[in-house]
């Protein structure tokens, strides 16, 4: 036997083997019960295993195990002119990191044209928790809230202003039909909800329930002369103060109405320029079951960013068991600044703001000069708190995203494409190998065996490199079947050409490969110059398709010209055949 030929024989072989060996952890998930997974997830060691196995074997795209794809839309208008590219630069390695720290597998985060970035989940469950974690800028801020007379003063103030206007007759208007609606029981529990005094309640009793309920200590409203809803449209939806919170409830089927009032002309007229009032994210509820939104007066004055964070983690909170907290740890230049705020405003709240709503207001007992820093904003579930640690460990993004598209898979429509691909692929593949068999005969049979080389060397390359296989790849595979039986059409029908001309069975497959040789790679390599092209201008499914399609290329060719002839040559060592079954 030739040294040449044995070393493509064992080339064969080495390649075969190293294809099945890469195949292997694909296999064995691929035929793992859903009792084995459950039992192997059980245990540390089995965990360890899981992932080992899930590390080696084929990745899938979303199309095939599920999973989310957002475009999400950068605002590059509110950055200073030509910042805008390092904006978006900055904003994908931030969303990198907080996708890495979620523990999502194989995530695929990438910029797309100028100011879009693209983000692809596999195997992603809970998707609400994804869009929280990725669409929210996460820009926290430390203000101190402002308290007191200070703020009664200035609903006051704003009371006298709006009174009898038209922005507050419309404001209450919707309150007022809510209220003539219900019976005489209901009107007085929301008239004490929202703080509204009726006919039948003497004094301050409405305002004095709620803030029994609510667990604070409040002012005194006494109603005057006429319509007191009328000539105190905001504080008619209003709660009383609340002293310990340091923050005025409103009912949540007032809220619109309150946002509306202080939102007008004559109300931002009235409020001073070194303040601003804004939402707080926790809820306080009262024995009769309604629910309130609470509303502080906080400086616009930032005394310190989130940037000056290093380190977030989550504990128990001791004064509010079972809540969470999240635990901050400062810079060293933060924890001076953090030192010196808190050692100048002792008594006073200092507002932790989040994106614009009041996550925790705690009271400044003492100066805290150890960089340490807690947000205690009544987390129900150990996610809510580890989700907001996560935020704040990546970092703020520079800019605010938006999510412009959107779309879930589910993980049964991937399995049913996995099925469906599978199906489509094992049909076309039968019917293919049954007419080269009929029609070439023990040649075919050749082919075939050629056609299984070339599927186990692809699946085996996507596996060792950690391609992603989508649906769009599979229609790749099926293609490169197609493929690889054309290569092996031209080289039979070429060697059935030198065999009608009168020529040996040794030189019409020498013949045969010689002249088809050339056709062969010519028309490979066009079609994998496409392919790149695909992967280079392509997104998403095209590039899967390109992917798979490239590998076929290479595979399917080196099954139709170096596996089918050495079979040939082996078959031709050492023997002189007068006839080919062709």
């Amino acid at each position: 036997m030739k040294r040449s030929l044995k070393i493509k024989a064992a080339l064969v072989v080495v390649l075969s083997i190293w294809a099945l060996v890469s195949l292997w952890p694909t296999i064995q998930l691929s035929r793992m019960s859903p009792e084995k997974r459950a039992e192997l997830e059980a245990t540390p060691e089995g965990a360890a295993k899981l992932d080992h196995l899930h590390g080696r074997a084929i990745k899938r795209g979303l199309d095939l195990q599920g999973g989310m794809y957002l475009v999400l839309d950068v605002d590059t208008k509110s950055v200073e002119q030509g910042t805008s590219d390092d904006a978006v630069k900055r904003t994908l390695e931030i969303l990198r990191n907080r996708i890495d720290q979620f523990g999502v597998s194989e995530p695929d985060v990438r910029q797309e044209g100028t100011s879009r970035i693209i983000v692809q989940l596999p195997g992603l469950q809970d998707a609400e928790r994804a869009k929280r974690l990725i669409g929210r800028t996460a820009r926290l801020e430390f203000r101190m809230v402002r308290e007191g007379a200070e703020v009664t003063t200035l609903i006051a103030r704003l009371d006298k202003a709006l009174a009898g206007k038209k922005v507050a007759a419309d404001a209450l208007k919707s309150i007022d039909e809510e209220l003539e609606a219900a019976d005489s029981t209901e009107v007085e529990a929301a008239a004490d909800s929202a703080g509204v005094e009726t006919a039948e309640a003497a004094g301050d009793s409405a305002q004095g329930d709620l803030l029994s309920d609510l667990g604070g200590e409040g002012e005194e409203t006494v109603p005057g002369e006429g319509d007191w809803t009328s000539q105190h449209p905001l504080s008619a939806l209003m709660g009383p103060f609340l002293k310990n919170r340091g923050a005025i409830p409103v009912a949540d089927s007032n809220r619109p109405a309150v946002e509306k009032l202080l939102q007008s002309p004559e109300a931002q007229r009235l409020i001073p320029r070194d303040v601003e009032f804004l939402w707080g994210s926790e809820k306080v509820t009262g024995t009769d079951g309604s629910s309130a939104s609470l509303l502080y007066l906080v400086e616009k004055k930032i005394e310190l960013t989130g940037g000056e964070i290093r380190n977030a983690g989550v504990s128990p909170d001791p004064d509010r068991p079972p809540l969470l907290m999240v635990n901050l740890g400062l810079s060293k230049r933060g924890g001076l600044k953090f030192a010196n705020v808190t050692g100048a405003n002792v008594g006073r709240k200092l507002a932790i703001v989040l994106d614009g709503v009041v996550i925790s207001a705690p009271n400044i007992r003492t100066r805290i000069p150890n960089g340490q820093a807690v947000i205690s904003g009544g987390f129900e579930s150990d996610t809510e708190a580890r989700d907001l640690a996560l935020m704040l460990r990546a970092g703020a993004l520079p800019v605010d995203v938006r999510i412009a598209e959107e779309r879930t898979v589910g993980p049964s429509l991937g399995q049913d494409s996995i099925r469906r691909g599978v199906q489509a692929a094992l049909i076309g593949g039968i019917l293919v190998v049954l007419f080269i068999m009929v029609y070439y005969r023990l040649s075919g049979i050749v082919a075939a065996l050629g056609l299984l080389l070339t599927l186990l060397l692809l699946l085996g390359i996507l596996a060792q490199l950690h391609l992603t296989l989508t649906l769009p790849g599979i229609a790749g595979i099926i293609l490169t079947v197609g493929m690889a039986v054309d290569a092996n059409v031209l080289i039979f029908e070429r060697i059935r050409e030198e065999l009608r001309g009168g020529k040996s069975v040794r030189a019409a497959i020498d013949a045969g490969y010689s002249n088809a040789t050339r056709t062969i790679v010519d028309a490979n390599i066009t079609t994998f110059i496409a392919a790149v092209v695909l992967y280079y201008f392509g997104t998403g499914p095209i590039k899967g398709f390109a992917v798979t399609l490239s590998v076929g290329i290479l595979t399917s060719m080196f099954s139709a010209l170096v596996f089918s002839r050495t079979v040939y040559d082996l078959w031709l060592a050492g023997r002189n055949p007068r006839r080919l079954s062709i």
